[in-house]
């Protein structure tokens, strides 16, 4: 993760490079224990000085949660969801990227696409 992030809320940095992230999991709507790629903490915050790496992060969860009811709602399906996000860019555009969103019993990790291969569970 960039040296100069840092979330404010409580968060748990693990071993194996996800981070913890339920108490702005909670607020965005899930029901669930959230984990969150540094890789995707890194591609959601622009450091801009406009807005903090909490709210890029909320904005983004709050997302993810709804495209996740409608997966549910519409597929029946919620183990894999994929989507895509506007990620901030430096030059001030968006770049969509996409997003997946993995459930393993009780618990959530949201990855960036091309990091899936790396946390198979």
């Amino acid at each position: 993760m960039n040296a100069a992030i840092t979330i404010s809320s409580p968060a748990t940095i693990q071993t194996n490079g996800l981070m913890a992230v339920n108490h702005l999991a909670d607020q965005a709507g899930f029901l669930f224990n959230v984990t969150v790629t540094e890789k995707l903490v890194d591609r959601v915050f622009l450091a801009d000085g406009k807005h903090s790496v909490d709210e890029c992060l909320s904005l983004f969860l709050r997302t993810c949660a709804e495209q996740l009811k409608v997966a549910i709602t519409d597929n029946k399906r919620w183990e894999r969801t994929r989507l895509f996000y506007p990620m901030p860019t430096l030059d001030g555009f968006f770049q969509p990227e996409e997003v997946v969103i993995k459930t393993y019993n009780a618990d959530v990790v949201v990855m960036l696409a091309s990091e899936e291969a790396f946390f198979k569970q």
